[in-house]
């Protein structure tokens, strides 16, 4: 409470300071310079005048008594930029500014009238002078007119040497991508359970986007990733916007390669769909943007599987090669296979007629149907921009989007209902005290609510009562009755046969919420410009993690020596109570305080001195759901902690490092040659996602029994009889735990560069980019895994375990590292012969001692209580990368005129191509040769085997040297974590549009899109398992083979 009050009060005190509308622009984007005669002298006294085309919003500085001056909080976009004195001719530039860019222009004033005017090209501005950040620019060029499946503007985040974007994350530098940080005008917009982008507006409102990659600036902090800063569009003076349609249909895409005809292609119908539109409300002070997408797609495709047929149903098994069917009361086999219809269990026989289709073809996967995925997004952006007056300005965003996706599967009694709400609202507000001081506030709130409950939910759905089966209850079979929120049908897992029951994909509940107060103080001392604030952040989360949220029953061979006839009989192997919705209520201070000083040495020279703090507060379930286990309250052995329904402040000691200073430099040799560098330190927090995982511990946690294989006691109808209900229910549930002595990792960067301005429409930048990894969080799968030992049997597992009162512990730790050396390459081209260019490569190397991954992914570590034999290539190593990308709008037919004008001119051919190495992949070997209870076991190597094949030798049969592996039988396996590489990608996705002039300033464009357009097989991985008949095959591509979308535009 104390903690909410200073939020407040800090909001509360702020805001009179801070009365400057933040110009529609929450990054730092801003002009700097100094101003001198043709004598080099300085001129103080200089007026500064910026003026933004678009909107003729104007902004003045005066040159300071040292001849510098600085404008900050611009909006990235064209701005003309005078300065003048008296005496003095006045000098003009025009310039275009990016988002995050501090771009410097220098004015020599020639002795003369103040009205005479010169005007001077300003160079390209390619060229990073004053910063040491590594990073890169998307412009609005690039993200309306790049291919995009998807039009999902993280894909471009590709375009940053050192950067690999996908789905919801980027990943940057060596961190990995659960460490980004990405703001929409400057508010975070990630979910604060897994730190994933949950929203992605749409491309025709975006103005840019910013990806810096390393060693930013102590204004930001909190994770150590990628730090992506992405900027909305705003009104203008003129109104203007668009109308789209972008179509796409499996009529047009290509088959995928492991599914050759005749087999069908998925079915696929696609729109997106919209408009966006701004224009003023009030000329040269109020302007206003508004955008709609929206999306309607179906996804439809052939599944193969297979169901008990007719003769099974009916008890008759004769008909099943190979099979003894035994009756699990005498240890004998039925006569002919065929159970007699008195012994078929009457529930079991009307549930696989109710809730199971019947076969419709003959032979292995005798059942042909149909899964279907549904898409519907509705999303709305708003956006004001208000100029209070020449000192004061404001900003506010708004966007919502809502999206139904249900998946219907191939049994389509049990659909997925998927169900999303997201929103994003900002403030901004941006006081100019003078022209050495100025003041900014932020206040931004996030919030995504995602559903995944059961579609009986709420509807009166009975397990007992409607499906006859008894003590599925929550906690055990003596437990509570699940309330309407967790009802559901339990999973029916048939071995070898598509089972039925309803699944949450494992969320079930997902509302996260974030609310962000962010104060920033500019002044400009002499050659010091001088920025410090807070950034302060109230994480809420309510959410659930379950693993069987509906109850289990798992029916294997092992009872009657077929799955089925297991099934029919009633008998299942194992039964697990249902973990039902625990709900946790996490809620977390995250703290951020900062003092950045760019000090301009000289001309030539910028260091850019920054220190941060950040604390991390130890996030508190409010609900009491989340337990964790205490190794410190009993010698002999840990202790669920705290009790059911107690709610403590803190489940782990936070041992934390609060500071991070930062520290770059910015060399300017001449004006085409600049030398750049840093170094930073950047805290991580933990995820909110390994706290909710806590919420499946007992009670709530699953109880599961086990059914004997002669004369089983549990059934259908009661599957948890009081004779099989273990006393001690924690040894048979996974339970899970948090390092008390919980420590908050961190990133060491550091990089040093070189640019060169080739002409002032290209540049290139070779840049050596390192990085360290300490204190790095993961999960163990089994920290309770007992040691191999050469009289280990399954039987004598349990006693064998660090820990015999308990099962399985998952554990969260903190002992991970990595470490990252890369050679970073970027060229730039801009204008000249209409073309827009853009290469990035990146030779690099990262290992680590553990796979990571998002949240409480495993760390697949063979001995879950040491690292030493861990530490190799990390899955997320790419030794080579090269991204290019480009728009050229071909200068053809300039000087044509009537129908020779509208056929030939206006064509524009973009492009991304893509070709990089693949990624190292994991080798284990299945089963639990040394019965130590893991999956992560991994094989010998064989002497004198190299396990990677020549180039020439490998095929999509045999990836690898699979015969350079041997089963690991009494030890540990010798063979490294990641020890051989998967294919690479070489993909081209390529545009081509033509745009008709309609009248002035509007015109349609007609736009044809192919992904992949090669057709090229991207392959997957192969299996890296040994003991799988597919062991070094590859039978799946990581990508679809060649898409195409077509798409209309009316641009006014």
């Amino acid at each position: 409470m104390r903690h909410l009050s200073a939020f407040l009060a800090t909001i509360v005190c702020s805001w009179p300071f801070c009365v400057t509308p933040l110009w529609s622009q929450s990054v730092d984007t801003g002009i700097l310079g100094t101003v001198s005669d043709a004598s080099a002298a300085v001129i103080p006294g200089a007026q500064i005048t910026v003026t933004r085309v678009s909107t003729g919003v104007v902004q003045t500085v005066v040159s300071g008594p040292n001849g510098a001056f600085e404008i900050r909080y611009l909006v990235p976009g064209d701005y003309i930029v005078e300065a003048a004195l008296s005496s003095f001719r006045t000098e003009r530039r025009a310039v275009t500014l990016r988002v995050a860019q501090m771009a410097r222009l220098n004015f020599v004033l020639a002795i003369g009238q103040i009205g005479e005017v010169v005007d001077v090209v300003a160079r390209g501005l390619l060229l990073e002078t004053q910063s040491g950040v590594t990073g890169n620019v998307v412009t609005a060029d690039a993200i309306v007119n790049l291919p995009l499946s998807g039009r999902n503007f993280t894909t471009l985040g590709n375009l940053t040497a050192g950067v690999v974007a996908s789905g919801t994350q980027f990943r940057a530098s060596g961190a990995r991508g659960m460490y980004q940080q990405v703001s929409f005008d400057g508010v975070s917009a990630l979910n604060n359970r897994g730190n994933n982008l949950f929203m992605y507006p749409s491309v025709d409102a975006v103005e840019e986007f910013k990806v810096q990659a390393t060693n930013y600036t102590a204004e930001y902090g909190g994770h150590a990733g990628a730090n992506v800063q992405l900027q909305l569009k705003s009104g203008s003076n003129t109104f203007h916007g668009a109308v789209f349609d972008y179509v796409r249909n499996d009529a047009f895409d290509a088959r995928n390669v492991f599914a050759p005809a005749p087999s069908p292609k998925p079915h696929l119908d696609r729109q997106q769909f919209g408009g966006v539109m701004g224009g003023p409300v009030r000329r040269n002070q109020t302007f206003f943007l508004g955008s709609y997408e929206g999306v309607r797609e179906t996804r439809q495709s052939v599944a193969l599987t297979n169901v008990l047929t007719e003769a099974m149903r009916r008890g008759d098994f004769s008909g099943v090669a190979g099979a003894v069917i035994r009756d699990p009361l005498t240890g004998l086999q039925f006569p002919g296979n065929i159970i007699p219809t008195s012994r078929l269990d009457p529930l079991a026989v009307a549930m696989v007629d109710r809730y199971q289709p019947l076969a419709n073809q003959t032979g292995a996967n005798n059942f042909r149907g149909l899964t279907r995925n549904e898409d519907t997004q509705h999303q709305f952006i708003t956006r004001v921009d208000h100029v209070v007056s020449p000192r004061q300005k404001i900003f506010g965003h708004y966007l919502y989007q809502s999206r139904d996706n249900p998946a219907i599967p191939v049994n389509p009694d049990f659909p997925v209902a998927r169900l999303f709400n997201n929103h994003s609202a900002a403030i901004q507000h941006v006081t100019t005290w003078s022209s050495t001081a100025l003041n900014e506030i932020r206040v931004g709130y996030m919030r995504g609510d995602l559903n995944r409950l059961s579609p009986r939910r709420n509807s009166g759905f009975s397990v007992d009562k409607d499906l006859g089966i008894r003590g599925m209850l929550v906690g055990g079979p003596n437990g509570r009755a699940p309330n309407e929120l967790e009802v559901g049908f339990p999973t029916i897992n048939i071995q070898g046969f598509n089972g039925f029951g309803d699944s949450t994909g494992g969320e079930g509940i997902d509302k996260s919420q974030t609310y962000q107060f962010v104060d920033n103080l500019t002044l400009i001392r002499g050659r010091h410009a001088l920025k410090m604030g807070a950034d302060i952040r109230r994480l809420m989360g309510d959410a659930t993690s379950t693993n069987a949220p509906f109850g289990a029953l798992d029916f294997t061979r092992d009872i009657t020596g077929h799955a089925a006839a297991a099934f029919m009989m009633g008998y299942p192997r194992t039964a697990r109570t249902p973990e039902g919705i625990p709900i946790g209520g996490i809620r977390q201070w995250r703290d951020g305080f900062y003092l950045q000083d760019d000090w301009r040495m000289n001309p030539r020279l910028t260091l850019n001195l920054g220190l941060r703090y950040d604390h991390n507060q130890v996030p508190k379930d409010i609900n009491g759901v989340s337990r964790t286990l205490r190794f410190d309250l009993d010698p002999s052995g840990p202790v669920l902690w705290p009790g059911p329904g107690e709610v403590v402040d803190a489940l782990y000691f936070n041992k934390h490092r609060h500071w991070a200073p930062r520290l770059g430099f910015a060399y300017q040799m001449n004006e085409k040659l600049v030398f750049r560098g840093g170094y930073g330190v950047f805290n991580m927090a933990l995820h909110l996602d390994n706290i909710n995982t806590l919420g499946t511990n007992p009670p709530t946690a699953s109880v599961q029994v086990t059914n004997p294989n002669l004369n089983p006691l549990a059934t259908i109808s009661n599957p948890f009889p009081v004779a099989l209900v273990p006393t001690n229910t924690i040894f048979n549930v996974t339970s899970a735990e948090v390092d008390r002595n919980h420590r908050d990792g961190y990133y060491q960067n550091w990089n040093v560069a070189a640019g060169y301005e080739l002409s002032p429409a290209a540049v290139v930048e070779v840049r050596y980019v390192g990085a360290k990894g300490i204190n790095l969080d993961s999960s163990l799968t089994n920290f309770n895994s007992p040691d191999p030992d050469p009289n280990a049997t399954s039987v004598n597992l349990q006693s064998r375990r660090p820990y015999p009162a308990f099962g399985r512990i998952r554990m969260w730790v903190t002992d991970g590292a990595s470490d990252y050396h890369s050679m970073q390459t970027e060229f730039k081209h801009r204008g000249p012969w209409g073309l827009n260019l853009n290469v990035a490569y990146t030779l690099s190397r990262l290992n680590d001692n553990q796979q990571g991954g998002l949240n409480a992914s495993r760390a697949r570590r063979q001995n879950p209580r040491d690292t030493s034999t861990e530490y190799a290539p990390s899955a997320d190593d790419v030794r080579n990368r090269l991204v290019a990308a480009s728009v050229w709008d071909i200068p053809f037919g300039s000087n044509l005129t009537g129908v020779s004008s509208a056929l030939l001119k206006g064509w524009q051919l973009s492009g991304i191509a893509t070709l990089s190495s693949g990624s190292p992949i994991f080798i284990n070997q299945d089963g639990d040769t040394l019965n130590v209870d893991s999956e992560e076991i991994r094989p010998n190597l064989v002497a004198g085997q190299d396990p990677m094949l020549r180039s020439s030798d490998r095929t999509v049969g045999r990836w690898f040297n699979t015969a350079a592996f041997s089963r690991a039988a009494v030890t540990y396996g010798n063979s490294l974590r990641n020890p051989v590489v998967g294919p690479g990608l070489k993909v081209l996705d390529l545009s081509l549009a033509k745009s008709f002039r309609v009248l002035q300033g509007q015109q349609l464009q007609l736009r044809w899109e192919a992904f992949n357009a090669f057709n090229t097989p991207q392959w997957g991985n192969p299996n890296g398992t040994l003991g799988n008949v597919n062991f070094g095959v590859i039978s799946s591509t990581r990508m679809n083979n060649r898409e195409m979308q077509f798409s209309v535009k009316y641009v006014f």
